[in-house]
């Protein structure tokens, strides 16, 4: 609950949206079930249609979201330049269905399951953008699953 609407006793549905999943447009996220709108910021559009592309190997839209100078920041190591993440994504092709959305002007949260190896792994993505692109995002999440797998 945001403050202002915990005080009168209602829910802030400003910047949320419901449990999605991968093959989902961009669009059909901004308008939820019949009479029901999500509101959103320029930012959690880009950021929406930066996973869909992702979701759909379209490295070149996706690309398209992000600033030359992107730094990722993630549990397994640090990527500096698009160039460095996107040669990973194409290579890894990971899917994300998303949870849940918040966002605030340059800010955008994604809690989302990120399928690694066939398994649905809970992650947080942290996306700040600048002037209408991601500049830099975080994303975290317990590797344990992944690491267990691993062969020994």
């Amino acid at each position: 609950l945001q403050p202002e609407a915990a005080a009168l006793g209602e829910e802030d549905h400003r910047h949320t949206a419901p449990f999605v999943f991968a093959d989902q447009a961009v669009d059909d996220l901004l308008h939820v079930g019949q009479g029901e709108h999500m509101s959103t910021t320029p930012s959690t559009a880009t950021v929406l249609r930066f996973i869909n592309a992702l979701n759909e190997e379209d490295f070149e839209t996706a690309r398209n979201c992000v600033t030359d100078d992107l730094t990722f920041t993630g549990v397994m190591g640090v990527r500096n330049g698009a160039d460095a993440y996107f040669n990973d994504m194409k290579r890894m092709k990971l899917k994300y269905n998303i949870r849940k959305v918040f966002g605030d002007d340059n800010d955008v949260c994604l809690w989302y399951d990120i399928v690694m190896d066939n398994k649905p792994i809970l992650s947080s993505g942290w996306y700040q953008l600048e002037k209408g692109r991601i500049k830099s995002f975080q994303v975290v999440f317990d590797p344990r699953p992944l690491l267990e797998a691993a062969p020994k």
